[in-house]
């Protein structure tokens, strides 16, 4: 089965706060702002390899198009099968072979916004919602939902069109100040969430409290130091040629990666 992937968000920017987080660690002066525009297309550069590395999606939440052949019941079936022949396999050898349940590209997977299909006829059809499941995380499965049978599709490359969600999350924490008291709301969004997780505390005001929002991506801390160490020593090694001796992956970078890579997704 071939499939095809694309991504359908804009190009972002790394936010302020990982811009921040990446001169620090590349020891640059938050002040110093000459150097921002390299610095953020080396830390993007490094997340982008890192993500191909592990074949997950390592910054923030990502929308996808997921472009295949067929329903995986069109593989098994086919146009002839008779409909009680069909809800015999779909109930009863389906959830057992390989292709009834297939796995979504760049986890981890939050959610499936839409199946749509060409029917044998050519006319492009949305697959309702109650007619599949899916499982969000890793590796982020879809199968047909139990004693659905899926509609068999036009025989030609491309037939079925997928868009999802995937990411891992995000934490967006509100500090707000008044009267004397610090308001603190945490909101975690994630695969696996079906709401946000909000979570509130007050406390007396400080000195070193500052009101305002900051976001940040809820990826592992080995994934967030291996891509930190990739993005400096690129930002650090900015020629093709040199005297010294350079590896394709800095030190200690692949180890980092491997102790968040999925097995089937590495």
């Amino acid at each position: 089965m071939y499939e095809s992937l694309i991504t359908t968000s804009a190009p972002s920017a790394p936010s302020a706060a990982d811009l921040a987080t990446f001169k620090a660690h590349c020891r640059v002066d938050a002040s110093d702002t000459t150097e921002d525009l390299n610095l953020a297309v080396y830390l993007e550069a490094a997340r982008h390899a890192a993500s191909a590395y592990l074949k997950q999606t390592l910054a923030g939440s990502r929308s996808y198009q997921l472009t295949r052949d067929l329903l995986p019941t069109s593989a098994l079936t086919g146009p002839t099968g008779s409909a009680a022949f069909n809800t015999f396999l779909n109930t009863s050898v389906y959830p057992y072979t390989l292709d009834s349940v297939f796995k979504i590209l760049k986890p981890p997977l939050i959610s499936i916004d839409s199946i749509q299909y060409l029917d044998t006829s050519g006319t492009l059809q949305a697959l309702p919602s109650d007619y599949y499941k899916y499982v969000p995380g890793f590796p982020g499965r879809v199968a047909p939902a139990y004693g659905k049978i899926w509609p068999f599709t036009l025989p030609q490359v491309g037939s079925v069109v997928i868009a999802y969600t995937c990411g891992f999350g995000t934490t967006t924490t509100t500090v707000a100040i008044a009267g004397g008291v610090t308001t603190t709301t945490r909101v975690v969004t994630g695969p696996g969430l079906a709401t946000p997780i909000t979570t509130t505390s007050t406390a007396a005001t400080v000195q070193a409290d500052v009101a305002g929002v900051t976001v940040s991506d809820n990826i592992p801390f080995p994934a967030m130091a291996g891509i930190l160490l990739w993005g400096a020593s690129l930002y650090r090694n900015r020629e093709a040629i040199t005297e010294g001796v350079l590896s394709p992956m800095p030190y200690g970078v692949k180890e980092l990666f491997d102790t968040c890579n999925k097995g089937f997704y590495k």
